[in-house]
């Protein structure tokens, strides 16, 4: 991945061993580095995922984090327009994943 892609989109990625296939990780996509939100960084980050082939997002924000950015109904519009398939595991901010989580 070009870096300075990455760093524009607040994004890196691992591979995933024995497999060809790696996964990226983010902030809340459309989240710039001093915090702010870009509704064209968001686009820019699922335009570059559905390039590169990547189906599956899974959020672990809370609901309530959305707020601070965009309204959940939007984001999850934004995914099913590309097609992405979608899973919510939030973990309490601040906090490590719970018993309910795991």
């Amino acid at each position: 991945m070009e870096k300075y892609l990455s760093d524009v989109l607040n994004l890196d990625s691992i591979d995933v061993p024995n497999i060809k296939e790696k996964i990226c990780m983010s902030v809340f996509p459309g989240r710039l580095g001093n915090g702010d939100f870009s509704y064209n960084t968001m686009e820019s980050f699922f335009s570059y995922l559905k390039n590169y082939r990547y189906t599956i997002l899974v959020s672990l924000i809370e609901d309530s984090e959305f707020d601070q950015f965009l309204p959940k109904e939007r984001f999850l519009k934004q995914l099913n327009h590309r097609n992405f398939y979608w899973r919510h595991h939030p973990i309490k901010d601040m906090s490590s994943p719970d018993s309910e989580f795991l």
